[in-house]
């Protein structure tokens, strides 16, 4: 996504990961591919509006 926001001079997009992977070093592996947050799954809603409210805040 991050690549195709580029070469087509598209305004950057906030995407976050929502997943199962909540491994040691997954989440660092999400945000070094350009998402913008990591929300393992389980999840309760407070969290999830938690990360939105950042994402958007940046």
């Amino acid at each position: 996504m991050r690549k195709l926001e580029s070469e087509n001079n598209w305004e950057r997009i906030n995407i976050i990961a929502v997943t199962a992977f909540a491994m040691p070093g997954d989440e660092q592996k999400f945000l070094e591919a350009g998402l913008d947050n990591y929300l393992a799954k389980p999840y309760k809603g407070p969290d999830l509006i938690a990360i939105i409210q950042e994402v958007e805040d940046h």
